[in-house]
């Protein structure tokens, strides 16, 4: 388990986790990004529920980085998203992120901060498919899903929570547009589980991928059990034949993806020192020298 009082940063980008409709009634017809960070955090802690043992023994640092739709998500945002994780991930009292965002773009989100950072620090991703004023909103338990994960995990590693799954940034899809369970990681399935506050790693994921120690809290007996395990080393696994992302996934802005941009963005440390945004001009210059040819042009 984590030392005591570490600290998580939630950083929030917008999407409908901070979204509202009109009524508490109404769960599809609402504005994406509406509440504040804060908000969220508040939310999350007011589930009638115990408070997770392991997050009592944290301290909480909200930013709001960016408050849109996350499918105006665009390349000085993610510059500026990747720019605070570095700061913060570089700070030794922060233990682990949390960053709250839309679902539409958030699988390019978390494979894009799984290729610029390099940290031994976990960022965990979540979202929302209802918006936060409604009945039943998914965005508090999945935001407080979420922190546990943040809490309990050690090593580096981009992952997604949502619905009381957890998913690795280089699997996960969206493939679904309104059920709670809206992502999906394809024939490689779930890294693990969230429930009642405890997380559990699946056995079957796979083991060329980073896989955590952990330390999981179980509210039956109020105590941390420690689960650890052997990390392993990240992912070896070749990129495809052109080396471009789009290859694997189509990007909704229907731009093709370069993976070599992603490396090239990271060994320049772009992003590292540049608090105004700059180096979105570089990410452009690569995606349109990328093998596809044109930034506009889609993969086939």
């Amino acid at each position: 388990m984590q030392a005591n009082n570490q600290k998580i940063v939630v950083l929030g980008t917008g999407g409908t986790i901070a979204g509202e409709s009109d009524s508490a009634d109404e769960g599809l017809s609402y504005k994406a990004a509406q509440r504040g960070i804060g908000e969220l955090l508040k939310s999350a802690s007011s589930i009638p529920l115990p408070w997770p043992q392991v997050l009592a023994a944290c301290q909480f640092e909200a930013e709001q980085v960016a408050q849109l739709d996350s499918k105006d998500m665009d390349f000085e945002t993610w510059t500026h998203l990747a720019q605070r994780c570095d700061h913060w991930l570089a700070q030794d009292d922060v233990a682990a992120l949390v960053v709250t965002h839309g679902t539409d773009t958030l699988e390019e989100t978390a494979y894009f901060l799984s290729q610029v950072l390099n940290h031994s620090k976990p960022i965990v991703l979540t979202c929302a498919m209802r918006p936060a004023n409604f009945k039943d909103a998914d965005g508090p338990q999945n935001l407080r899903d979420a922190l546990v994960v943040a809490a309990t995990t050690k090593g580096p590693g981009v992952w997604l929570v949502a619905a009381g799954e957890i998913h690795h940034s280089q699997f996960v899809q969206k493939v679904h547009p309104t059920r709670l369970n809206a992502f999906d990681s394809g024939e490689t399935g779930a890294a693990g589980s969230v429930q009642k506050d405890t997380v559990l790693w699946f056995e079957n994921f796979p083991q060329t991928y980073a896989k955590p120690k952990i330390a999981c809290v179980s509210p039956s007996f109020g105590s941390a059990m420690a689960m650890g395990r052997d990390r392993h080393e990240p992912c070896q696994r070749k990129p495809p034949t052109c080396g471009c992302f789009g290859q694997r996934r189509r990007s909704r802005f229907g731009r093709c993806w370069n993976g070599q941009w992603f490396r090239q963005f990271k060994n320049e440390g772009k992003f590292s020192s540049s608090p105004n945004g700059k180096g979105s001009d570089s990410i452009k210059q690569s995606m349109q020298s990328g093998c596809c040819g044109s930034y506009q042009q889609p993969c086939v």
